[in-house]
């Protein structure tokens, strides 16, 4: 499904496109990943957005070239904007990476905790 497709069947379960904003859940993500898909692999993610300055998690924080661990969040050559204002993350070395929202991807559900 594309992104907008992505995001349409969580809301239809109570859920949410995953958000990735804090390193916990970037790290376990990634982790994750790189253990279940053997082939590279981009799954849609939700909460990042492009605007004049930057790419921001929803609204906050800029998204880091580096975290304070020296672990890159962009894969190379990341962001690149000619590829789309979407972003996923690749399931070998759960890299952040721009693509067309038009694309076809994976996606993860999360549910919000109450």
């Amino acid at each position: 499904m594309n992104a907008s497709d992505a995001s349409t069947t969580c809301q239809k379960d109570g859920a949410s496109l995953l958000k990735v904003n804090n390193y916990k859940k970037m790290s376990y993500l990634r982790s994750t990943l790189t253990h279940l898909y053997a082939d590279d692999r981009l799954f849609v993610l939700n909460g990042l957005y492009e605007n004049a300055t930057g790419w921001r998690w929803n609204g906050q924080s800029a998204v880091p070239i580096v975290n304070t661990t020296g672990s890159f969040y962009w894969g190379p050559g990341e962001p690149n904007l000619a590829s789309g204002k979407c972003v996923g993350v690749t399931s070998l070395g759960g890299y952040l990476k721009a693509f067309d929202c038009m694309q076809t991807a994976p996606f993860v559900c999360e549910m919000d905790q109450k």
